[in-house]
């Protein structure tokens, strides 16, 4: 009997070598879907795109969280900084001057 290599069993895959997958659905919805596709193009080639396109839209999503978190905690020293200007000297100036601020960062947001 021929021993296993744990080593062998560990490694990762070679990321160049092809995947195969395997699925089962409803066969009309199975229909349905490739109804949708154009006729020029092959179900293989249209599930690839597809692919594609998720993982470019989950970068996207990635990059937009991001840029979404630094405009939170931009906002939230703006918050901070015009509440303490309040408290401390009332000077309401700082803080019009400051909630204008967030007033802009909220409006860039919604553009």
């Amino acid at each position: 009997m021929e021993s296993l290599n744990t080593d062998e069993l560990q490694q990762e895959p070679n990321p160049d070598e092809p995947v195969t997958y395997q699925f089962q659905m409803p066969r009309q919805d199975w229909r349905e879907w490739t109804d949708s596709i154009p006729r020029r193009v092959t179900i293989d080639d249209y599930l690839r795109a597809l692919i594609s396109h998720d993982a470019a839209a989950a970068d996207l999503d990635s990059a937009n969280e991001h840029a979404v978190d630094r405009l939170v905690m931009r906002l939230r020293i703006r918050l901070r900084s015009s509440i303490s200007a309040l408290r401390d000297d009332a000077d309401t100036e700082e803080a019009i001057e400051k909630l204008e601020e967030m007033q802009d960062l909220v409006d860039a947001m919604e553009a």
